[in-house]
């Protein structure tokens, strides 16, 4: 059993977007694998006004921590600046009161990082210990993708590889979302790194009786998410619409306050506790995202509940995609409302495909199931 501190700028709860059920989900697989978990939550490294501390409190008792200084440090980030950033740039200097205080006093074997940005941590604190970073994305790779697509990267972390390396060069272990990233974090640094993606839980729902045909969409704010609500909406649906005008369109997530106009009348849900309401009533998930980089966690979602997924290649990112696996992508408008129509009108079809989706994400978290124990014996076996 190993004490695993860990820091992260992301909030556990609510698990409203994908990197939340992603930091959550492992440090849940961590405390069910025998380790003592604590959680530094780093609050004034972004603004997450609907962080629940309370839930947090709960889940860590004693072992959940929330250094506060007299205001929030956002580094450059709103600073009018240079295209690139350095990697410590959203680093706050304030914490190494921490790390000489309260870290120090909890004593953790292993030190593990959420984010290359939040990696000095593990250089910052002197004793020794075994040190992980999880990257989540590649965010050098992650810019060059959305300013190609027209997206202004900006809003994010931002940097180079020579920085994405260098953060690298801190640490014992680093851990991949998919292999796509290990392949391009190893370019980067020779460090060892592990892939280690979503983990989470196959869960069929039962489709309530009656409904009319629904596409469904759910996501997190952000500049992509409004993007693809606007393409869903302005674009797509309508296409769906002209061929089922009884069909509906059902909005889930903080996504919905980003919508300004629409020619298809979604139904906007905003965020909600659960969604397993909403999955029981939808026929369809369409997620035609235009750009992205790590692993679309809301696509997975959709898979381990058995719902047919209509998406893009940039949707299934990272992971192996095709008809049989639950998915049908499309590369333009036409080709996507063209799998919502079928799907809609095809029973059998969307059974057969949504079955698919459970089987394919039965053995995806097999797989990395493995994978982390493969990463808690290696845990177990380094030495500080």
């Amino acid at each position: 059993m190993k004490r695993i501190l860990v820091f992260s700028p992301v909030p556990t709860h609510p698990q409203s977007a994908g990197h939340r059920t992603r930091v959550y989900s492992i440090t849940r697989c961590l405390r069910a694998l025998g380790h003592k978990v604590g959680f530094v939550y780093l609050r004034g490294m972004n603004q997450h006004f609907d962080e629940d501390l309370a839930s947090m409190k709960q889940e860590f008792g004693n072992d959940f921590f929330v250094p506060e200084f007299e205001e929030r440090y956002n580094g450059k980030y709103h600073a009018k600046c240079e295209s690139q950033y350095g990697v410590d740039d959203w680093y706050d200097d304030r914490l190494r009161r921490f790390l000489c205080g309260a870290c120090q006093d909890w004593r953790p074997d292993v030190l593990w990082v959420n984010y290359i940005a939040l990696s000095k941590v593990l250089q910052d604190y002197a004793p020794a210990c075994i040190r992980v970073l999880d990257t989540l994305d590649v965010f050098s790779h992650r810019q060059q993708i959305l300013s190609k697509a027209g997206f202004d990267s900006g809003n994010w972390y931002r940097f180079d590889s020579v920085e994405e390396s260098k953060a690298l060069g801190r640490t014992d272990l680093a851990l991949a979302i998919t292999r796509q990233d290990a392949s391009q974090l190893r370019r980067y640094n020779r460090c060892r790194v592990f892939t280690i993606g979503h983990l989470g839980h196959v869960t069929p729902i039962n489709r309530f009786p009656g409904c009319p045909p629904t596409v469904l969409y759910f996501a997190s704010g952000g500049e992509v998410n409004a993007a693809t609500l606007n393409r869903l909406c302005n674009e797509v649906f309508p296409l769906v619409q002209q061929r089922i005008p009884e069909a509906r369109l059902v909005i889930a997530g903080k996504v919905c306050g980003t919508l300004t106009s629409t020619r298809s009348n979604p139904e906007l849900l905003g965020q909600l506790p659960s969604l397993a309401g909403v999955f029981a009533k939808a026929d369809v998930v369409c997620n035609p995202e235009i750009a992205g980089s790590g692993l679309s966690i809301k696509n997975l979602t959709t898979l381990s509940h058995g719902i047919p997924l209509v998406t893009t290649e940039a949707g299934m990112r990272g992971f192996r995609w095709g008809a049989t696996h639950g998915v049908l992508v499309g590369s333009s408008n036409e080709q996507l409302a063209e799998h919502i129509i079928r799907l809609l009108r095809a029973h059998r079809h969307r059974a057969t495909l949504g079955a698919a989706g459970l089987a394919c994400m039965r053995r995806y978290y097999a797989a990395h199931r493995r994978g982390l124990l493969r990463l808690n014996s290696l845990l177990q076996g380094l030495k500080a």
